[in-house]
């Protein structure tokens, strides 16, 4: 027996039509399905791999080219995988002959047409979702490098433009699958919004004085990502500016967000911006307290003062005033520090010292003492 008598049977059978296709049509979707699901993960991997190479050419080495790359694997881990999988249908959808029309209820229905536009949306879709999360690892791989001072960029800048860019393929997904999918006029389209964007304008005007607002946070600058702001009473550290609204982590941990025309409205106070934070406050010392222990204690907490590492030169000490409780003493200083944190524990310390000198020198706080910060 020849080659030939082995193969021709193989023929015939893949030849033999059913359903309107040939056995070897549906064997060959069937194998494409088939390694496309077994393969989807290692090769969206291997894709992933390949294009984070070519991307990060002049950056990062060492652990930190390791840890982005294994981010930017993950993170397009699954649109890639839609992605793939999304190609593989419409492969199969051009191999298998789909009927043009079908007629169903006495109506030619174009199926075939109708399919395809599905397909092609469906590409269309899985694209958009895969540039998506290839813009969000750029955000956090830029953010993290103007952190560790790689490279000389604005944090700021950097989730505004990651938004502006979603935006743009977003609308860019729309317009694709306008003109490509459903055949529309992508140029009257684009002028009837721009006829119609006077009426949205006019409905949108708290959403365009927001993002008015984010232009004005982003040109004038009044604080920055990551700095200490009072606003409204409430004290936090800016997180993100966005478009619409600014997100400030309060002292208490929780998410404050702010419409961004609010902050451009208002007084901001932005504590980062200063390198020193002022303490003031009284003490009244009881009655009973001596002339001598009196002027011993203003020059010790003075000397204190004077001494400690964090506090500006020039505290001010004095014996302010009378009270029928006892004698005012006024307290005045700077601490060198932007930080709440290091201000509190600079404080405390003095306090504490103060609380040692008083006691020392034989005397004691009156009941009526006020402290103000």
């Amino acid at each position: 027996m020849n080659n030939y008598d082995t193969i021709e049977p193989i023929r015939g059978l893949l030849a033999q039509v059913v359903a309107g296709h040939t056995l070897g049509q549906l064997l060959l979707v069937a194998g494409l399905l088939l390694l496309a699901y077994l393969l989807k993960r290692w090769g969206a991997r291997m894709v992933n791999q390949l294009v984070f190479k070519a991307f990060d050419a002049t950056g990062a080495q060492g652990d930190e080219q390791r840890r982005n790359r294994d981010e930017f694997v993950q993170m397009l881990s699954v649109p890639m995988q839609a992605l793939s999988m999304a190609m593989v249908f419409y492969l199969c959808f051009t191999l298998l002959n789909i009927p043009q029309t079908v007629r169903v209820f006495e109506k030619e229905l174009r199926v075939h047409h109708y399919i395809a536009m599905l397909m092609q949306l469906l590409l269309i879709v899985r694209l958009i979702r895969l540039l998506l999360g290839l813009t969000t690892f750029l955000g956090v791989y830029w953010t993290r490098r103007a952190e560790g001072g790689l490279i000389r960029l604005d944090k700021q800048m950097i989730p505004f433009t990651v938004d502006g860019i979603k935006i743009l393929l977003v609308i860019f997904g729309v317009l694709l699958a306008a003109g490509g999918v459903f055949d529309a006029d992508v140029t009257a389209l684009i002028g009837g919004l721009g006829i119609g964007g006077l009426a949205v304008a006019l409905a949108a005007q708290e959403s365009l004085a927001n993002l008015l607002g984010s232009f004005t946070i982003f040109l004038d600058k009044p604080f920055q990502v990551g700095d200490s702001v009072e606003f409204s009473g409430v004290s936090g550290t800016i997180e993100k500016v966005g478009f619409r609204s600014t997100r400030i982590r309060t002292l208490d941990k929780t998410l404050l967000t702010v419409p961004n025309k609010n902050l451009v409205g208002a007084p901001l106070n932005n504590m980062s911006e200063g390198n020193q934070k002022r303490a003031r406050f009284q003490l009244t010392l009881c009655a009973a307290t001596t002339a001598d222990a009196l002027k011993a204690i203003v020059g010790e907490i003075r000397v204190a003062l004077l001494e400690h590492p964090k506090i500006e030169s020039g505290a001010q000490v004095h014996f302010f005033d009378y009270s029928d409780k006892g004698y005012v003493v006024q307290v005045n200083y700077l601490v060198n520090t932007a930080s709440h944190e290091v201000y509190c524990g600079v404080r405390e310390e003095v306090n504490f010292r103060i609380y040692d000198i008083i006691r020392q020198n034989g005397s004691a706080l009156a009941m009526d003492s006020s402290a103000n910060a």
